[in-house]
């Protein structure tokens, strides 16, 4: 997400608040049934051209999925569950599974994100070595 400098530590705090929310609360029915829609209807879109079409079963042949689970993918998606979402999100969401990153001038969110997380690691920028992919590597 983008925001300003001097609300980074108050926008990651939101976001966890989220997490948090879609960890502990089911997803409302009416919340559900929308997102459940959006993504339906951005997936038939997508598969409408050769390119969207030829893109999906790629994914499918790199993920070692059955080609035929392309024309399930609609039925799978609408039987997707307030209670599967919380799993999925406990799953992938939790506290120990969330890393953040955050890129700006530190003089302006980093105490407050210090008292968020007293493990802070800040990197200068003329440090970094974006194009050293051993020292993203831990």
């Amino acid at each position: 997400m983008q925001t300003k400098n001097e609300s980074a530590a108050e926008v990651i705090g939101l976001v966890q608040a989220e997490f948090d929310r879609l960890i502990g609360t089911p997803v409302p029915p009416d919340e559900l049934a929308a997102r459940k829609a959006t993504v339906i209807g951005s997936f038939s879109r997508s598969v409408e051209t050769t390119a969207g079409l030829g893109g999906a079963v790629a994914a499918l042949v790199v993920a070692g999925a059955p080609i035929d689970d392309l024309g399930k993918r609609i039925d799978a998606l609408g039987a997707v569950s307030a209670a599967d979402m919380q799993r999925y999100a406990a799953a992938n969401f939790g506290a120990d599974k969330r890393r953040v990153v955050v890129a700006g001038d530190a003089t302006k969110f980093g105490a407050a994100l210090q008292k968020m997380a007293p493990n802070l690691v800040s990197v200068k920028q003329d440090a970094l070595d974006l194009e050293n992919i051993e020292a993203f590597q831990h």
